[in-house]
């Protein structure tokens, strides 16, 4: 029979042994092995035995034989390796034994972290090793792990030992990317394979281009920007989806925004033409890490005159046609401003061409009748007509 005792129902107070003593006890057992301790005694009076071990406290009824006391340790403390401490219950009778693991290891319990790395030689991940025997034991102090690294052509060994229950060695970056393939084995007894992967570290500046069909600023062509590759102080290519964000100044000292992400090295962002004559400054940035230079580009204006209609009593009003560069239909969707100053009436319209016009209808309960002043503007060119009567 076995109960589990907390310390404080163990009584203080200690009566005499009765001649009972212990017989030849071992002070190491190896787990997994029957232990028995014996004491002699008298045939009229035993007493429990209380073991303290790991993961608590048990206490062992005596079995009786004649003069002989014998207490069977049960198996599930003789299969855990450690320090056991016996005492007799109410008695000053007391001792210690230690099981110890199964020479054999059967199983390795590996882990590593963490799974990459900045290449430099200054960031590392750190191996943690533990040997088991066939009981899930871990093996004695001193037990010698060995550490395999392979990285391209390159193998290296390094030895550890178990210490407080485990062994452990470090991996260091080196100042190439790649990846560290690592096993760990003790004797004839392998981990599985694991991976630390070596990544690119921080980017350093970098260079910008860029490429446009034309130079006209008609509202419908891309132009694209470009970095050079980026990559670390040691020449190793940034990671994909490394973020650079591309900062654009036009000529009234607005700034647009647009962003990238590098594949292979290389990021690229795209910027739709301006509507009127521009001139921008570009500089792209990984923010707080690395920038580029600056380019400039200029964008010519794609027409200087447009024809304007008044029609149905002046209130119908059309732009166009809009011709781009080369004489053809401006792309749909440049923007057309019209501007209605009267007496008391200042209305300004906005609207996208379609097939190269655009076309206003003045509503007379917005626009009475009357004299105004209208100005139309469009691909940053700005045609008035004053004293226009509605």
């Amino acid at each position: 029979m076995l109960l589990i005792l907390s310390n404080s129902m163990i009584q203080d107070a200690a009566t005499p042994e009765l001649g009972i003593s212990p017989l030849n006890h071992k002070l190491t057992y190896t787990a997994g092995h029957k232990i028995n301790l014996k004491f002699k005694g008298n045939n009229t009076s035993a007493h429990d035995l209380l073991l303290s071990y790991n993961l608590g406290s048990t206490i062992v009824n005596p079995q009786m034989k004649g003069s002989f006391v014998n207490y069977k340790i049960p198996q599930f403390i003789s299969n855990m390796s450690g320090m056991v401490k016996w005492q007799l219950v109410n008695t000053t009778q007391r001792g210690r034994f230690t099981i110890t693991p199964v020479s054999q290891t059967v199983k390795m319990e590996t882990y590593i972290g963490p799974p990459s790395i900045i290449a430099g030689n200054s960031d590392y991940s750190m191996a943690v090793s533990i040997p088991l025997d066939s009981l899930d034991n871990v093996q004695k102090d001193d037990t010698a792990v060995l550490f395999n690294y392979n990285k391209e052509t390159t193998r290296t060994q390094n030895l550890s030992t178990v210490d407080n229950l485990i062994a452990f060695d470090y991996i260091y970056s080196t100042e190439k990317t790649g990846n560290i393939l690592f096993a760990a084995n003790v004797d004839e007894q392998f981990s599985k394979e694991f991976t630390v992967e070596i990544k690119a570290g921080l980017p350093v500046d970098f260079t910008l281009s860029r490429k446009r069909n034309h130079p006209y600023a008609d509202g419908n062509q891309l132009v694209t920007f470009y970095t050079s590759i980026l990559k670390d102080r040691y020449n190793n290519i940034a990671s994909d989806e490394t973020l650079v964000t591309f900062y654009i100044t036009n000529s009234s000292g607005a700034v647009l925004q647009t962003t990238g992400t590098t594949i292979k090295g290389i990021a690229t962002a795209s910027m739709i033409h301006p509507e009127k004559a521009e001139k921008w400054s570009v500089t792209a940035a990984v923010a707080g890490i690395a920038s580029s230079d600056t380019i400039t580009m200029e964008f010519e204006q794609v027409f200087d005159n447009y024809d304007i209609q008044l029609n149905d009593g002046n209130r119908t009003i059309t732009v166009g046609p809009l011709k781009s560069f080369m004489g053809q239909i401006i792309p749909d969707g440049v923007t057309v401003e019209l501007k209605i100053k009267g007496k008391n009436i200042n209305e300004n319209y906005l609207k996208q061409s379609y097939n190269g016009q655009v076309q206003f209808k003045l509503n007379p309960d917005l626009i009475p009748n009357g004299i105004y002043n209208i100005e139309v503007i469009t691909g940053g060119i700005s045609r008035k007509i004053k004293n226009v009567k509605l």
